[in-house]
């Protein structure tokens, strides 16, 4: 858990030196090992931990690290619902405008979107929504 909140902390940032960028993805992984040890996981913590692992990785500027967990987080979601599945389009189409690939990005975001629109419950619906139009902006 510590691993995971030391993660997020580092994520959250906006500005992070070298040396926090490091920090960050050897949290990430800690935290990601921890939870595979773990005989009480579950596709929804998997799916999670995937794309926090994406996430990290394109913070840090690593395309083809960020499309791996990325891709790997989609696995994990699918029949978990909406709400992960939208996410690990999301993490996708970061990894993809982190690599400059516009076409991929565009496609990640439109599917992101679709699963937006199906999402039930109005507060994880604003919470993707709100981390899809940041990405927009960044774009």
């Amino acid at each position: 858990a510590d691993c995971f909140s030391c993660a997020w902390e580092l994520i959250d940032r906006t500005e992070r030196s070298p040396e926090e960028t490091d920090w960050m993805l050897h949290a990430v992984h800690a935290a990601a090992w921890h939870w595979l040890q773990r005989t009480d996981r579950n596709a929804e913590s998997e799916s999670v931990m995937y794309w926090q692992l994406s996430r990290a990785y394109a913070l840090a500027g690593d395309a083809s690290l960020a499309t791996h967990y990325g891709e790997r987080c989609l696995q994990r979601s699918h029949g978990l619902g909406p709400f992960y599945v939208g996410y690990a389009y999301e993490a996708l189409a970061q990894a993809a405008q982190v690599g400059g690939d516009q076409a991929r990005y565009a496609q990640q975001m439109a599917e992101a979107r679709r699963w937006l629109e199906r999402i039930p419950d109005a507060d994880a619906r604003a919470m993707l929504a709100a981390d899809l139009d940041a990405l927009e902006t960044l774009g």
